[in-house]
């Protein structure tokens, strides 16, 4: 009977591990949310100052290798946020199957 009481409590632990990452990838995917807006304003701004530049006659050369590296980053950024949406599906779906998993111990 110990051996079943020292089951269920792994069980349990298992358990408890599996909705705090459940927790936090929900909690990483409202943050990947939050990223992906501020990523988006970010190229807004961008494509906005590019178009200014674009216009002016007499932009400096610092102004556009600025410009430059300001999409660059942006690009970056977006490259970054995909890998971590990628990542962030992953981790939820290994957080579903241990929940499965977890969900078929029966005592």
């Amino acid at each position: 009977m110990e051996a079943i009481g020292r089951i269920s409590d792994v069980i349990a632990e298992i358990s408890s591990v599996a909705k705090t990452i459940a927790t936090a990838v929900e909690e990483q995917n409202h943050a990947t949310q939050e990223i992906a807006r501020n990523v988006g304003e970010s190229a807004t701004a961008a494509e906005s100052v590019s178009s200014g530049v674009a216009q002016s006659a007499g932009a400096s050369e610092e102004i556009s290798r600025n410009i430059a590296n300001v999409d660059k980053n942006t690009r970056e950024s977006v490259d970054s946020l995909q890998i971590i949406q990628s990542a962030s599906s992953d981790v939820a779906q290994m957080a579903e199957a241990l929940n499965g998993q977890v969900s078929n111990f029966t005592l």
